[in-house]
């Protein structure tokens, strides 16, 4: 009893020196740029009984060391949201929430064994790991055979992190044991070493399935055999790849193994054979905007997507901006407006 009330004690006396705010029952708003209180909720979140929220106010936050940490067993779901303002009622944007790991520490691990996992609106940057860890330097989900069920990840950024060795994955590294991965508008560039330089997608065997739809993924590198761009792979899970493009990244854009179906992507380089009911990619220069990662005007990007992929399209693009713009959807985590397409409006 001493014990239990001495721990009371001191989680109420760290709870009033964090800045935060509840919600409701289930939501936390973690004020910007306090990487104490998001630390320590993602700490005493783990076996509260409940589904939790998260919410970031937009803003910067340092990685602390070892970076931000959950692990938790229960048949719970956790979300994970940035872009906020200061009171958590309303969403601003999903580029100004900014987890920096400072070239020093992974930036975060969520390990959720038995619930749903989302992240959406947050940049990962600055992520470093060191030697051939099987681990990502930006963003960890699972990884684990039996571990985890539906999984989201959307608008989000993944930008110049890095592992020193051979192992795992630079940018993100996700995977599940039961349920449905979907990787959905996010932006991976400059991620180097590892396995592989921008994310691999593992969904496992058995009742599992992944959708990656509408992601940029450029410049990314590797310091192994494998591929600088993004690794989707599985056993016997099925996965599709719908109206992504993946351009100049080292040694390989789309490396992929298992039941792969392809549509409607910009591919460079291809590793690996995809299913016969693949249909629509191609092979053709971005045609970016100067500068950016928006299709300009002359893009083989614009109007050449699925406007019904496997699993669907959002709402916006990682800007905020409406699809569809025009016939059909455009390639890539970008929508472009043909009008305004010379970056000038």
């Amino acid at each position: 009893m001493h014990h239990s009330c001495f721990r009371l004690r001191h989680m109420l006396l760290a709870m009033s020196l964090l800045s935060w705010t509840q919600v409701d029952a289930a939501s936390v708003c973690i004020s910007s740029g306090n990487s104490a209180a998001l630390s320590f909720w993602l700490e005493n979140y783990q076996d509260n009984g409940q589904n939790d929220e998260l919410r970031l106010v937009e803003g910067f936050y340092d990685v602390p060391a070892g970076g931000f940490l959950f692990d938790s067993s229960e048949a719970r779901s956790l979300t994970i949201s940035g872009g906020w303002d200061p009171g958590c009622t309303t969403l601003r944007g999903t580029t100004n929430t900014t987890l920096d790991g400072g070239g020093t520490d992974r930036v975060m691990r969520l390990l959720n064994r038995n619930g749903d996992l989302t992240v959406r609106g947050i940049t990962f940057t600055g992520g470093f790991l060191a030697g051939n860890a099987s681990d990502a330097a930006g963003l960890n989900i699972n990884g684990g055979a039996t571990f985890g069920a539906n999984v989201t990840i959307e608008r989000n950024t993944f930008s110049n992190n890095f592992i020193s060795g051979n192992g795992g994955a630079a940018g993100l590294a996700a995977s599940t044991g039961s349920g449905v991965m979907r990787v959905i508008n996010n932006l991976f560039v400059g991620n180097d070493g590892g396995n592989v330089g921008a994310a691999i997608v593992f969904p496992y065997n058995g009742p599992s399935s992944a959708i990656v739809t509408s992601n940029t993924v450029v410049g990314n590198g590797f310091l192994s055999t494998v591929a600088g761009g993004m690794r989707v792979a599985s056993t016997s899970a099925p996965i599709t790849v719908s109206n992504n493009v993946l351009w100049a990244n080292t040694g390989g854009d789309l490396l992929i193994s298992g039941v792969v179906a392809l549509f409607n992507n910009d591919i460079e380089v291809l590793l690996g054979t995809p299913d016969a009911s693949s249909a629509g990619n191609f092979s053709l220069a971005p045609g970016f905007v100067l500068g950016g990662y928006r299709p300009g005007a002359f893009s083989p990007l614009v109007n050449a997507g699925l406007n019904t992929p496997p699993g669907g399209l959002l709402a916006t693009d990682l800007d905020g901006y409406v699809r569809i713009q025009g016939p059909a959807v455009d390639i890539g985590v970008y929508e472009t407006s043909v009008l305004f397409a010379d970056g000038f409006d």
